[in-house]
């Protein structure tokens, strides 16, 4: 993971997914919207119920974790960015996303689409959302990338319009067969980011500088608290070898 990676988590989190959603507001009457009466527990566009492993990772129980320490589900606003907890809300959700991501990565884009994505951050971050929208919407994006690559175009900026195309083309996602409920969605989606995503660039790295910050931070505290015990099992050692040579010493 680097600065670029946690920008655009940032900038997904910002511009796409929101705040938080707890089905008590709908009870309460925070939320008047019925629609979300099949919605369950949600954070930056993470589901609580249906993130599987990366709810269960140690990122995944941290941020959830921060999430019930704050009461949360009683004393936040619907779409609540976290305040003083957002940055390191963030900085866990990009954790708990990045295995994901490479995984996905790895699995769906060829190599030289790899380094093509890799290279821009406009297509990057067209493939770290496409983890928010599921294994299948990445491999059917991915599909779409690799033939254009293989077809002869390799220009990024040719490439950006194919991959917004992919998300926009509802003809192409029903003969898919995609249902109609998703397709409306990606739209939506997709609409919004060709509203931004040609000024995206360097700013990314600007805007991930905090969240990359606190990821390697609790990296080193947790290097630190091996180190840590490590000396503490050595010291210990120490002294049972130096009583044992002393008792032999006595003998």
């Amino acid at each position: 993971m680097d600065a670029q990676y946690a920008g655009v988590v940032a900038t997904i989190i910002d511009k796409l997914e929101g705040g938080y959603y707890h089905p008590n507001m709908l009870a309460d009457g925070r939320v008047k919207d019925s629609t979300y009466a099949k919605s369950g527990e949600t954070m930056f566009g993470i589901d609580r119920k249906q993130g599987g492993i990366i709810n269960n990772s140690s990122a995944g129980q941290k941020f959830w974790g921060l999430i019930d320490s704050a009461n949360a589900a009683n004393n936040w606003k619907w779409l609540y960015m976290g305040g003083e907890l957002k940055t390191q809300l963030e900085s866990l959700a990009a954790e708990m996303m990045y295995p994901l991501y490479s995984q996905y990565e790895k699995k769906y884009l060829s190599p030289q689409a790899i380094s093509i994505v890799d290279s821009d951050p406009r297509l990057q971050f067209n493939f770290i959302y496409a983890t928010w929208n599921g294994e299948g919407w990445f491999r059917y994006f991915a599909k779409k990338l690799n033939a254009a690559i293989d077809s002869g175009i390799t220009n990024p900026d040719e490439l950006v319009k194919v991959a917004v195309q992919a998300r926009t083309d509802k003809d192409a996602m029903r003969a898919y067969g995609w249902h109609e409920d998703a397709i409306s969605l990606i739209s939506r989606g997709g609409e919004k980011i060709a509203s931004f995503i040609n000024s995206l660039g360097s700013s990314l790295k600007e805007a991930g500088k905090e969240i990359y910050t606190a990821v390697q931070n609790r990296k080193y505290q947790k290097i630190g608290i091996g180190i840590m015990i490590g000396s503490v099992v050595l010291f210990g050692g120490a002294m049972v070898l130096y009583t044992v040579l002393q008792k032999r010493k006595q003998q």
